[in-house]
């Protein structure tokens, strides 16, 4: 019974504990090694180190790695050979972990985590929250810059005798590609921020990196999703860049983590919201089709919620293509789940959006009252008597339809908290539904004179079109 020795043992034998799991976990990852007799030769070195008399022969040892296999010294050789190969590898990634001040960010001995969250669920959620909590800044970049740059010198030293698909698995290939990731989730989560905030987005801090970044199919996916994204927000009104992107989320969407995934859908869609509000229509079914991607890879929540301003949007283009089951499916499934809507009025709110769509004004008319009751969004407020306004019509009931207008007026001049913009456009919005409401005798020429006027007056894009289009069917009539 020998114990192995060599520097094969000695060097696993200085490993702590922390260490020597650290070592397990990088051997299991299918991104790290995928070699089996690898992973169980270092499990007899640890075992032994653990537990000297659990030393075997030459002979024994081998029927374990391979067995009905006839002993061969050579092959048991060349294992060792591979396993140094691993253990070089470790060990790099072990001194890129200690490069980024107080391991602020993903230690990279979790790399082997990326992109693999069904293999190390938990160990996976620990790296994400790690990133979320410590966001890269300019000053970390560069010292993972420099740390890897170091190492890569050093490592190609030890790669001149590796095939080159093992060079491409070695820990400063992945270290070197967690680098770009990271990097690029930097420029597209400062690309994000201004492409909703301000008119133009500044992408200028990404010229003098985006040549070092791999962007061919080769790279890793997450990799390839957001050097993309941030090719749209760098080219935002160039077609192929976004088509390109496309292609990217509906092959690799659902096969990288979920915070990445999110991150670029979230992406995706501020652009969308960005062409919609341009003038670009032709957005808003794709902006659709993203969202519905969304749900089916369970992407929408973050900690269990979702944002009330996104669950709207939701439901407003799925009525806008009439895919009412679609709607009703998110309301069941997020309505309770809305952040900050402690009285369930954005759920109501929009549960009476899908009954109005669908003709039930019954039903619609008592989730807008529901809101009225207690709201804290005041734009929720207006927008629940917008609507009211518009059943009142449809139901002929004039007086109502007339009352509401009056006092929807009275509301908006006394609330002081209604930006001047805003007031201004629900005061047109009160005001035409209250001549609406006394329009029902009117002479066709009265009707055509109201039609101009709103058709010229500056106000809520919805209620136009909807006060429109029932002029023009009350002028066709008479």
């Amino acid at each position: 019974m020998a114990k192995e020795e060599g520097k094969l043992g000695s060097v696993i034998s200085l490993l702590d504990l922390d260490a020597r799991d650290r070592l397990r976990i990088f051997l299991r990852s299918p991104w790290f090694n995928r070699s089996l007799p690898v992973r169980a030769l270092a499990d007899h070195y640890l075992q032994q180190i653990a537990d000297p008399n659990a030393a075997v022969s030459e002979q024994e040892l081998f029927q374990v790695l391979f067995p009905d296999e006839e002993f061969e010294a050579f092959k048991l050789k060349n294992l060792r050979a591979a396993l140094q190969r691993k253990l070089d590898d470790f060990l790099v990634q072990e001194s890129l972990a200690r490069d980024i001040g107080g391991q602020q960010r993903l230690l990279l001995a979790e790399l082997n985590v990326l992109n693999e969250s069904q293999h190390f669920h938990k160990y996976y959620q620990r790296a994400s929250d790690r990133i979320n909590a410590a966001p890269l800044v300019e000053e970390q970049r560069q010292l993972a810059l420099f740390g890897i740059s170091e190492e890569r010198e050093e490592a190609e030293i030890r790669l001149h005798d590796r095939s080159q698909g093992e060079a491409d698995t070695s820990a400063y290939f992945h270290a070197w590609q967690f680098f770009q990731l990271q990097t690029l989730k930097f420029l597209v989560r400062q690309a994000n921020v201004g492409a909703m905030t301000g008119p133009s987005v500044d992408t200028s801090r990404a010229e003098s990196i985006l040549p070092m970044i791999d962007d061919g199919e080769q790279a890793m996916p997450a990799l390839q999703l957001y050097r993309s994204l941030l090719d749209v927000f760098r080219s935002p009104l160039d077609p192929a860049p976004f088509e390109k992107l496309r292609r990217r989320m509906l092959q690799y969407g659902a096969t990288v983590s979920a915070p990445d995934a999110s991150d670029v859908y979230t992406g995706a869609i501020n652009h969308c919201i960005r062409r919609i509000n341009g003038g670009a229509a032709d957005f808003a079914p794709i902006m659709f089709s993203m969202y519905r991607e969304m749900h089916e890879m369970d992407i929408l929540q973050s900690n269990g919620r979702l944002r009330a301003p996104q669950f709207k949007n939701m439901i407003a283009l799925a009525l806008r293509f009439q895919a009412f089951e679609w709607a009703q499916m998110i309301i069941d499934s997020y309505g309770h789940r809305l952040d900050q809507d402690p009285h369930g009025n954005a759920a109501a709110f929009n549960q009476g959006m899908l009954y109005f769509s669908q003709g039930n004004y019954a039903g619609a008319e008592r989730c807008f009252h529901q809101v009225l009751q207690a709201f804290e969004d005041v734009f929720l407020g207006l927008d629940a008597r917008s609507y009211l306004l518009r059943i009142y019509y449809e139901e002929e009931n004039w007086t109502g339809l007339e009352s509401l207008a009056e006092s929807f007026k009275m509301y908006l001049k006394r609330n002081k908290r209604i930006p001047k913009a805003h007031r201004d456009s629900y005061l047109y919005t009160a005001r035409f539904f209250g001549k609406l409401a006394k329009a029902s005798a009117w002479s066709q020429k009265r009707l055509i004179a109201l039609r101009a006027e709103v058709e010229h007056a500056t106000f809520g894009t919805i209620s136009k079109v909807w006060l429109l289009q029932k002029l023009d069917a009350r002028i066709k009539k008479t």
